[in-house]
């Protein structure tokens, strides 16, 4: 075997090879968009350019087969080729046709103003000439007809040279009279390459009318170019048409032939040759097994460490799809909002595919469109809040290919994941805050309920002090009315607000021990001393002096000795504590729950400031009731956050002032 016969396998094989995989890839399309009826109906022109890309690919396939089996044949010359050669007689007569209908085709799709009919009409005749001419042939060489073997191969090889240089001409005509003006680089330059490969192909039929009428003698290089040239227009229309199949049909898997070639063709250089000397007899097959089997199992690796050199060398990538999903992942998995999750998952996807990103939700404003959408995925399954990912052109240039769009197809799994997920979580906040705020309209309901049992009895008692103070101390009785005044009017003021400033809660809980120290008289003394650091920290209206008429009614109403009250507000590691402590007989239930028994104002009381708490801070604030350690009486805390008052209170503060 000459170097020229080896070459021309290698090249058929390659050939075989990659038709054979477009040919799996067009089927395995069709069958996920369907097979003709109503769906190739609704899909139109562009349906019927994938049924005549499809018939090219498997022609093509076919060719080269038929090509190698014919270059396999000539090396046995027992073997009768004229089977091969007729098959390849069949399929060089169909390449004109289909290629010009394609061309039609593809033209037709593009061009909205439509293509004259004359162009139709040219494409049927390219069907009747090539396939009359082809039959007349084939008739001719196994004597169907009397004409000569010799003149039939010389009408089929004149006849074959022809239709190619029409089919080019028709192709260069068609597209340059009838598709719209390119906009984009792209498109410019598929259109030259595509020109440049129709003129080729006119071309070449130059050669084999001349070589087939005896003017002119073909070398053998130049007949295993010409069988060739279906690689060029599959790698042209591959690359600029269908660029996701371009890279791993091409050269992923052109180069793994490759090296699967060089591998083998060592393997049976090196190692037959040393194991012919053995004596291995009956056990020579299971030996050449054994010593391939190491080879055979490297391959897989070898290919995988091939492909990830050719994504790094050749399209720059740095991520692997599981590497690209982890890298993603750690990008947006601290977005809390859907906003975030937008802006962060579009850097990570720029930073992995290096290209620029736009995330498109339909239930969102659609931002600027990019100049130009090279690659666009969709995001579920176009329900509320689906929609895709855009990508734009790299500034490489670097096109787009399969392992590109499977990449981003995992992407935008995991994106619709995480979307999904930020919704059920923003639709679980939104829960939580209406309930919260049901909470909050409750515990201000109690609170006016509370306020609206206490304030009578106060009112009796008061008034009754007032009465027994007028004539034995008019002016304390008279400063004993203006403080009841003061207690009276923060506290309807206060009913219908939620807020207030420390100091003002403050000045309120004075007032009213006052007012209870002319009733109880000398039984009664109290402190309140307040951080001058917490003054203007804004809490929940009411709070202390729900728990200083708790200490009043529950500490000194209830011993028959000296009552004591001591109110502290201090400023401690960031929060506010309030400490409200008498020398009662403290609470019956025990240090965390007093009794909340109905009528108990309290317990009711109590429970009212924790809900209060509860809903405004959350777990950042507390209510803890101990008693006090080595001596009688209770001590009740509360902790809130020392922070600016929530936008609320801030309302609040500006109405009142």
């Amino acid at each position: 075997m000459n170097l020229l016969r080896l070459a021309a396998l290698l090249i058929y094989t390659y050939g075989v090879f990659s038709f054979g995989a477009m040919f799996v890839l067009w089927v395995r399309e069709m069958g996920k968009a369907g097979w003709g009826g109503a769906h190739e109906r609704a899909c139109g022109s562009r349906r019927q350019v994938e049924w005549a890309g499809g018939a090219l690919t498997l022609v093509s396939f076919l060719w080269f087969l038929g090509s190698l089996l014919l270059v396999l044949i000539e090396l046995d010359p027992r073997i009768r080729p004229w089977p091969v050669m007729s098959l390849l007689l069949v399929l060089a007569y169909c390449f004109p046709p289909l290629i010009a209908h394609t061309t039609y085709m593809e033209v037709r799709a593009d061009e909205a103003s439509g293509i004259p009919r004359r162009w139709r009409f040219a494409v049927a005749a390219f069907y009747v000439g090539c396939l009359s001419v082809a039959a007349f042939c084939l008739s001719a060489f196994y004597g169907l007809i009397p004409v000569s073997q010799q003149v039939a191969g010389r009408i089929a090889g004149v006849g074959m040279g022809v239709f190619f240089s029409l089919a080019g001409v028709f192709s260069v005509g068609l597209i340059s009279r009838h598709t719209r003006h390119p906009k984009s680089t792209s498109e410019r330059t598929s259109r030259r390459w595509w020109l440049g490969l129709f003129a080729v192909l006119f071309l070449m039929g130059v050669p084999i009318v001349l070589a087939n009428l005896g003017w002119l003698r073909l070398s053998g290089l130049v007949d295993v170019g010409l069988r060739s040239l279906p690689l060029a227009f599959l790698f042209i229309g591959a690359y600029f048409g269908n660029r996701f199949e371009f890279f791993d049909v091409f050269i992923k898997r052109g180069f793994a032939l490759l090296v699967s070639i060089v591998l083998l063709t060592a393997y049976f250089v090196l190692v037959p040759s040393h194991l012919e000397r053995l004596p291995l007899d009956w056990a020579r097959p299971w030996v050449y097994a054994l010593t391939l089997l190491p080879l055979v199992m490297a391959l897989p690796w070898l290919f995988r460490l091939l492909s990830r050199w050719l994504d790094a060398v050749w399209l720059g990538r740095q991520f692997s799809t599981v590497e690209a999903v982890k890298h993603f992942l750690s990008g947006v998995q601290s977005a809390i909002t859907r906003e975030d999750l937008l802006r962060e998952a579009e850097t990570r996807i720029g930073e992995i595919l290096h290209a620029p990103v736009q995330i498109i939700l339909d239930d969102m404003p659609e931002p600027a469109p990019l100049e130009e959408v090279s690659l666009e995925i969709l995001i579920g399954r176009r329900e509320a809040g689906g929609g895709a990912i855009r990508l734009g052109r790299r500034a490489s240039q670097v096109p787009y290919f399969r392992e590109d769009v499977i990449l981003l197809e995992s992407l935008a799994e995991v994106f619709a994941y995480l979307l999904e997920n930020v919704r059920l979580q923003q639709r679980k906040q939104q829960q939580d805050q209406r309930e919260k705020e049901l909470s909050l309209h409750a515990s201000r309901s109690e609170l006016k309920a509370l306020r609206a049992q206490i304030n009578p009895h106060f009112l009796f008692n008061a008034l009754n002090a007032i009465a027994g103070l007028i004539p034995k101390d008019p002016a304390r009785a008279d400063k004993a009315v203006e403080q009841l005044a003061e207690v009276f009017r923060y506290t309807l003021r206060r009913s219908d607000s939620e807020w207030a400033s420390l100091k003002e809660e403050m000045e309120a809980v004075k007032a009213y021990l006052d007012l209870e120290q002319a009733r109880f008289g000398t039984r009664l003394q109290y402190r309140c001393a307040i951080d001058p650091r917490v003054q203007e920290v804004r809490i929940p209206a009411l709070v202390v002096q729900t728990l200083v008429e708790n200490a009043v009614k529950h500490g000194v109403a209830a011993i028959r000795g000296p009552g004591r009250i001591d109110v502290d507000a201090v400023f401690d590691s960031g929060s506010v504590e309030i400490r409200v402590a008498d020398n009662g007989p403290g609470f019956r239930s025990g240090p965390e729950t007093p009794s909340e028994a109905p009528g108990d104002a309290s317990g009711f009381g109590l429970r009212n400031i924790r809900e209060r708490l509860q809903g405004h801070f959350g777990e950042r604030a507390s209510l803890e009731i101990t008693r006090q350690e080595g001596r009688r009486g209770a001590v009740v805390r509360v902790r809130i956050p020392a922070q600016p008052a929530p936008l609320e209170a801030t309302r609040e503060a500006g109405s009142l002032s």
